[in-house]
């Protein structure tokens, strides 16, 4: 009932309220003695800590779906969309073409994708990205204790559902909690690709 009431803000652009509402039931979450009602507490400072991401630097970290670590600093320089997705979410998949497109469309201009998958069958996962000729990378994990809904990343910036995706500029700085359809391509669109290197906030 919590998170329905506090995602109220967040769907209305009530960013400074979400956040501050976040954070204050999450210190009171905390103070339980039950450990599910606690735990909850984590989910909550996630989520502020990802409404006030735009403006803001995000840091990313993990193994990737080929079993090396993500070097996220070399992504700096690049617009980046980073996308918590999954083979199993209907939305993810149908948002997929738009963001092929785009990365089809400004890859060679230094437009980038990483995916953070919240699967936790990695034959099929593998399968998928094949299938579908996805060319980017994604994080997984294979650890059953941080994959799925709790893989770090997930937790980390409160993902409660999906497809999540942020946009990053150059500078490695937040623009966007909700770059899809049509706004992916406006603004990744060569008339606002000076914008997106100097906007701090939205």
């Amino acid at each position: 009932l919590v998170s329905q009431f506090l995602s109220q803000f967040e769907r209305q652009g009530h960013l400074k309220t979400a956040i501050d509402l976040n954070n204050f039931f999450a210190g009171q979450f905390s103070k339980s003695d039950d450990a599910q009602i606690a735990s909850f507490a984590d989910r909550l400072k996630g989520t502020a800590r990802r409404l006030d991401l735009p403006g803001n630097p995000i840091e990313l970290s993990g193994k990737l779906l080929d079993g090396t670590e993500l070097d996220w600093a070399s992504y700096k320089g690049k617009v980046v969309l980073v996308d918590f997705w999954a083979t199993w979410c209907g939305p993810c998949i149908r948002e997929l073409p738009n963001v092929v497109e785009n990365y089809e469309k400004y890859h060679d201009r230094g437009f980038e994708v990483l995916g953070i998958s919240l699967d936790t069958d990695r034959a099929k996962t593998e399968e998928f990205v094949e299938v579908r000729k996805i060319p980017w990378k994604s994080l997984f994990s294979d650890d059953a204790k941080t994959n799925g809904w709790k893989h770090p990343m997930v937790t980390h910036y409160g993902i409660g559902g999906i497809p999540t995706v942020i946009l990053v500029n150059q500078q490695g700085d937040v623009v966007s909690l909700n770059a899809r359809g049509p706004e992916l391509g406006r603004l990744r669109s060569e008339e606002h690709t000076s914008e997106l290197q100097s906007r701090t906030n939205l």
